[in-house]
């Protein structure tokens, strides 16, 4: 249930009731609603202002005994948690850029040493083959070296923040970036573009880490947490 604050009459100062000038009043608000009250008051006039906020997801990854490990994080709006409720107001979205969080442990073995970088990349969801491929990227953290005793937590020699997390920022590019080099990134790729809320699945670029093998019987996992700043508009 959530409530709506009328006026009970224009100024209020010459009613009985002037100490309070507002009453509640109960209504069950759904979302076209509550979109036409933020559009004039309530009587569908006006135009929805641009909404600018920060949307959040998570991801883990963990390698097997002794390999490298490689992923691919996409930046999708709509998979955070908070993206249908803004979809049912806005009509289009658009990441102009973010953080990245990363957090390194590792279990298993008898020691650990490690090589490893992040970067975005705006176009290509293709896993980097190596440490090195990384540091070619425009937008990265890196270089990094890692060791630390078994089952333990990695200890980097670069600065982190307070929950432990190494960071980087990107930013997503302002032109359309669609090209032909891959079908599969290119299905749902929106580097640039405004797009449709109802779209569904849609990527502005890939956060694409890389940690080398680090040791016998090691097992690496990284944990990935993604801030994108969105904003979200209304055609009409």
């Amino acid at each position: 249930m959530s409530y709506v604050y009328v006026k009970t009459a224009k100024g209020g100062k010459d009613q009985k009731s002037a100490a309070a000038d507002t009453e509640p009043v109960p209504t069950t608000i759904v979302p076209h609603q509550l979109k036409n009250m933020l559009m004039g008051k309530g009587n569908g006039k006006g135009k929805l202002a641009n909404l600018k906020i920060d949307l959040w997801v998570h991801a883990e990854v963990n390698s097997t005994a002794n390999t490298a490990l490689t992923a691919v994080v996409n930046v999708d709006p709509s998979a955070s948690a908070e993206f249908n409720s803004l979809a049912a107001l806005y009509d289009e979205v658009i990441v102009h850029g973010g953080r990245v969080f990363h957090s390194l442990v590792s279990t298993g073995g008898t020691a650990f040493e490690a090589h490893w970088s992040s970067a975005y990349d705006p176009t290509d969801n293709t896993a980097y083959g190596s440490y090195v491929a990384v540091l070619s990227a425009s937008q990265k953290l890196g270089p990094m070296r890692a060791t630390a005793p078994p089952t333990t937590s990695l200890q980097c020699p670069i600065a982190v923040t307070k929950n432990g997390h190494v960071s980087y920022t990107f930013k997503c590019p302002k032109l359309p970036q669609k090209t032909l080099q891959s079908a599969t990134a290119n299905d749902n790729l929106c580097t640039g573009y405004w797009t449709s809320t109802a779209f569904g699945t849609f990527y502005y670029g890939f956060v694409k880490p890389y940690v080398e093998a680090a040791g016998t019987g090691v097992v690496t996992s990284l944990a990935t947490t993604l801030c994108m700043h969105c904003e979200f508009r209304s055609r009409t």
